[in-house]
Protein backbone atom coordinates (compact mmCIF):
# COMPACT_ATOMS: atom_id res chain seq x y z
CA UNK A 1 0.00 0.00 0.00
CA UNK A 2 1.59 3.33 -1.01
CA UNK A 3 1.41 6.53 1.28
CA UNK A 4 -1.46 8.06 -0.66
CA UNK A 5 -3.89 4.73 -0.25
CA UNK A 6 -2.83 4.99 3.10
CA UNK A 7 -3.90 8.55 3.45
CA UNK A 8 -7.34 7.76 1.59
CA UNK A 9 -8.14 5.04 3.21
CA UNK A 10 -7.46 5.84 6.89
CA UNK A 11 -7.07 9.56 7.14
CA UNK A 12 -10.95 9.97 6.76
CA UNK A 13 -11.26 7.89 9.90
CA UNK A 14 -9.22 9.93 12.46
CA UNK A 15 -12.19 11.46 13.58
CA UNK A 16 -14.26 8.52 14.67
CA UNK A 17 -10.56 7.62 15.99
CA UNK A 18 -10.60 10.30 18.42
CA UNK A 19 -14.17 10.09 19.54
CA UNK A 20 -13.37 6.60 20.19
CA UNK A 21 -10.40 7.57 21.91
CA UNK A 22 -11.96 10.22 24.21
CA UNK A 23 -15.08 7.97 24.95
CA UNK A 24 -12.40 5.95 26.79
CA UNK A 25 -9.60 8.41 27.80
CA UNK A 26 -11.52 11.95 28.77
CA UNK A 27 -8.21 13.88 27.91
CA UNK A 28 -7.76 15.52 24.61
CA UNK A 29 -4.13 15.42 24.88
CA UNK A 30 -4.12 11.35 25.77
CA UNK A 31 -6.57 10.63 22.87
CA UNK A 32 -4.66 12.58 20.33
CA UNK A 33 -1.67 10.27 21.38
CA UNK A 34 -3.93 6.94 21.15
CA UNK A 35 -4.94 8.18 17.51
CA UNK A 36 -1.13 9.03 16.60
CA UNK A 37 -0.19 5.40 18.06
CA UNK A 38 -3.04 3.78 15.95
CA UNK A 39 -1.88 5.52 12.70
CA UNK A 40 1.42 4.18 13.31
CA UNK A 41 0.32 0.52 13.98
CA UNK A 42 -1.74 0.72 10.82
CA UNK A 43 1.30 1.95 8.86
CA UNK A 44 3.56 -1.04 10.09
CA UNK A 45 0.38 -3.15 8.87
CA UNK A 46 -0.31 -1.48 5.47
CA UNK A 47 0.48 -4.74 3.78
CA UNK A 48 -1.61 -6.80 5.74
CA UNK A 49 -5.21 -4.77 6.36
CA UNK A 50 -6.30 -5.80 2.53
CA UNK A 51 -7.90 -9.14 4.27
CA UNK A 52 -10.14 -6.67 6.46
CA UNK A 53 -13.90 -6.38 5.75
CA UNK A 54 -14.89 -3.71 7.81
CA UNK A 55 -12.43 -0.88 7.97
CA UNK A 56 -13.90 1.36 10.02
CA UNK A 57 -15.07 -1.53 13.02
CA UNK A 58 -11.05 -2.64 12.57
CA UNK A 59 -9.65 0.92 12.99
CA UNK A 60 -12.35 1.61 15.96
CA UNK A 61 -11.60 -1.23 18.02
CA UNK A 62 -7.91 -0.92 17.23
CA UNK A 63 -8.60 2.71 18.67
CA UNK A 64 -10.74 1.57 21.60
CA UNK A 65 -7.76 -0.99 22.46
CA UNK A 66 -4.74 1.68 22.46
CA UNK A 67 -6.91 3.75 24.80
CA UNK A 68 -7.19 1.19 27.16
CA UNK A 69 -3.52 0.55 26.88
CA UNK A 70 -3.15 3.71 27.98
CA UNK A 71 -5.37 4.45 30.72
CA UNK A 72 -4.65 1.08 32.08
CA UNK A 73 -0.79 2.05 32.07
CA UNK A 74 -1.69 5.59 33.19
CA UNK A 75 -4.05 4.13 36.39
CA UNK A 76 -1.81 4.26 39.84
CA UNK A 77 -3.33 0.37 40.93
CA UNK A 78 -3.29 1.11 44.18
CA UNK A 79 -6.28 3.74 44.51
CA UNK A 80 -8.43 1.65 42.50
CA UNK A 81 -10.96 -0.71 44.51
CA UNK A 82 -10.80 -4.35 43.04
CA UNK A 83 -13.99 -3.59 41.83
CA UNK A 84 -12.60 -1.18 39.07
CA UNK A 85 -9.53 -3.35 38.37
CA UNK A 86 -11.73 -5.76 37.31
CA UNK A 87 -13.83 -3.50 35.18
CA UNK A 88 -10.94 -2.53 33.43
CA UNK A 89 -9.60 -5.71 32.80
CA UNK A 90 -12.18 -7.19 31.75
CA UNK A 91 -13.44 -4.24 29.14
CA UNK A 92 -9.79 -4.82 27.99
CA UNK A 93 -10.37 -8.68 27.85
CA UNK A 94 -13.52 -8.31 25.67
CA UNK A 95 -11.84 -5.49 23.50
CA UNK A 96 -9.17 -8.08 22.34
CA UNK A 97 -11.59 -11.08 22.31
CA UNK A 98 -13.64 -8.82 19.58
CA UNK A 99 -10.72 -7.76 18.07
CA UNK A 100 -9.47 -11.53 17.53
CA UNK A 101 -12.75 -12.84 16.45
CA UNK A 102 -12.80 -9.95 13.57
CA UNK A 103 -9.39 -11.29 12.44
CA UNK A 104 -10.65 -15.38 13.00
CA UNK A 105 -13.80 -14.20 10.46
CA UNK A 106 -11.27 -12.81 8.05
CA UNK A 107 -9.34 -16.10 7.95
CA UNK A 108 -12.78 -18.06 7.46
CA UNK A 109 -13.54 -15.67 4.44
CA UNK A 110 -10.33 -16.58 3.29
CA UNK A 111 -10.98 -19.92 2.73
CA UNK A 112 -11.96 -22.19 -0.03
CA UNK A 113 -15.79 -22.27 -0.37
CA UNK A 114 -15.74 -26.04 0.54
CA UNK A 115 -13.63 -25.15 3.84
CA UNK A 116 -16.24 -22.57 4.78
CA UNK A 117 -18.87 -24.33 4.42
CA UNK A 118 -17.28 -27.19 6.63
CA UNK A 119 -16.79 -24.40 9.65
CA UNK A 120 -19.89 -23.17 8.83
CA UNK A 121 -21.53 -26.76 9.25
CA UNK A 122 -19.13 -27.33 12.05
CA UNK A 123 -19.19 -23.96 14.39
CA UNK A 124 -22.27 -22.73 13.56
CA UNK A 125 -24.45 -25.50 13.14
CA UNK A 126 -22.78 -27.64 15.72
CA UNK A 127 -22.67 -31.03 13.22
CA UNK A 128 -20.83 -33.93 13.91
CA UNK A 129 -17.74 -34.66 11.54
CA UNK A 130 -19.97 -37.52 9.89
CA UNK A 131 -22.89 -35.41 9.63
CA UNK A 132 -20.57 -33.02 7.90
CA UNK A 133 -19.32 -35.74 5.85
CA UNK A 134 -22.82 -36.92 4.50
CA UNK A 135 -23.84 -32.89 3.42
CA UNK A 136 -20.30 -32.03 1.79
CA UNK A 137 -19.90 -35.37 0.12
CA UNK A 138 -16.55 -36.33 1.80
CA UNK A 139 -15.72 -39.19 4.01
CA UNK A 140 -15.98 -38.40 7.93
CA UNK A 141 -11.84 -39.00 8.07
CA UNK A 142 -11.66 -36.53 5.28
CA UNK A 143 -13.69 -33.67 6.91
CA UNK A 144 -11.72 -34.06 10.21
CA UNK A 145 -8.48 -33.98 8.37
CA UNK A 146 -9.59 -30.43 7.13
CA UNK A 147 -10.76 -29.54 9.80
CA UNK A 148 -7.71 -29.75 11.74
CA UNK A 149 -5.07 -28.51 8.82
CA UNK A 150 -7.23 -25.85 8.62
CA UNK A 151 -7.99 -24.96 12.02
CA UNK A 152 -3.59 -25.50 12.71
CA UNK A 153 -3.13 -22.99 9.74
CA UNK A 154 -5.38 -20.11 10.97
CA UNK A 155 -4.35 -20.62 14.52
CA UNK A 156 -0.47 -20.07 13.22
CA UNK A 157 -1.87 -17.35 11.10
CA UNK A 158 -3.25 -16.03 14.90
CA UNK A 159 -0.31 -16.68 16.77
CA UNK A 160 1.73 -15.11 14.27
CA UNK A 161 0.08 -12.22 12.65
CA UNK A 162 -1.34 -10.60 16.75
CA UNK A 163 -4.12 -8.07 16.55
Amino acid sequence: MTAQEFQTRFLPLGQSMYAMAMSVLHHPDSAKEAVQECYSKLWERRNQLDYIENLKAYVLTMARNTALLQLRSSIRWEDLTEEKVNEIEDEVADTERMALEEKALALVAHQPEEVKEILRLRFTEGLSTEAIAGKVGKTAENVRAILSRRLRQMREELKNNPL
